[in-house]
């Protein structure tokens, strides 16, 4: 089982990308980012205190295996794209922001 797997048991594969920017300060400075977290569930979201990392280690499995169904393309997609955009903004060494 690999470390993501094991710090964010209940996330599904199809949104794994959530768990990437959660440990990152990156979804701090992009609101689009920080957004992803408030969609998913927001009174968890205000409950964490805005902590990406303790909302995704305390909400449901059902919450995210609903947030992952292909009938919750909108959410899937901007999971996708801002994962994607962190990873490739870390890659190259760029921390400027850049909306998608």
């Amino acid at each position: 089982m690999d470390d993501r797997k094991d710090r964010f048991p209940n996330i599904p594969d199809i949104i794994a990308g959530l768990a990437e920017v959660a440990d990152n300060l990156w979804w701090s400075w992009h609101p689009a980012a920080r957004m992803l977290f408030k969609m998913l569930d927001r009174p968890a979201w205000k409950e964490s205190r805005h902590n990406p990392v303790k909302m995704l280690r305390e909400l449901p499995r059902e919450v995210l295996e609903s947030a992952s169904r292909v009938t919750e393309k909108t959410f899937y997609e901007s999971v996708k794209r801002y994962a994607a955009l962190f990873l490739y903004q870390h890659s190259i060494g760029q921390n400027n922001y850049k909306e998608v």
